[in-house]
């Protein structure tokens, strides 16, 4: 008797305890089949996803997406470390460049304005070689036309003196040929002035026989 009812309390709570266990059992094999049945549909959609990445996306075939790795708050402070060091790198390679760019520049800048200055002095200096030659030319022209004029005047003055010593020796022979005309005039006066004495005074027997 003991032995039957110790036998009937044991099957009751192995019931019980199949019956208390049992939805668990259910409900975690209802939660496996889910998640089998979800990733059937995951894997379902990702077959014509990596088919289509496979036929015209920018990855290679078998490309698996990386999980999303989550990071400390240190790891994440590094890496922001390590980005705005990096940055910042960025950013002096740039400044750098554009210094050396503009230090370039200034250099070009500077060579030009050089090649100008010299290409102005030379063109100074050849304009001022210009100038002087011509001011010498100018000035052995004025040089020769005054010597040509000197000579001339010299010429003219000349000439004028030897007209007038010329006209002089001209004047002179004329004064001297009417001087001499006037002494022949005189002389010729005295003569016939003698002569009419001479014949005044003589007797006229004396005269008649000197005559003879």
């Amino acid at each position: 008797m003991r032995t039957c009812l110790e036998t009937n309390l044991k099957k009751n709570r192995e019931g019980s305890h199949f019956s208390v266990k049992a939805p668990a059992q259910v409900r975690q094999t209802s939660r496996s089949m889910h998640f089998q049945g979800q990733n059937l549909t995951s894997l379902h959609q990702s077959v014509p996803q990596g088919s289509a990445k496979q036929k015209g996306g920018p990855t290679s075939p078998g490309y698996k997406r990386k999980p999303k790795v989550q990071r400390s708050r240190e790891q994440r402070e590094f890496l922001a470390k390590q980005k705005r060091a990096l940055e910042l790198r960025k950013l002096e390679v740039a400044r750098q460049q554009k210094e050396r760019l503009k230090l370039a520049l200034a250099g070009q800048k500077a060579k030009e304005a050089d090649q100008e200055y010299k290409r102005r002095c030379r063109n100074e200096r050849i304009r001022a070689e210009e100038q002087q030659a011509i001011e010498l030319r100018v000035e052995k022209q004025r040089q020769l036309r005054e010597a040509a004029t000197k000579q001339h005047y010299e010429r003219l003055m000349t000439e004028k003196q030897r007209q007038h010593e010329a006209l002089n020796l001209v004047a002179q022979m004329e004064e001297e040929e009417r001087n001499l005309r006037l002494r022949l005039e005189a002389l010729n006066f005295h003569r016939e002035y003698m002569e009419q004495e001479l014949c005044s005074s003589v007797p006229p027997l004396l005269g008649h026989k000197t005559t003879d």
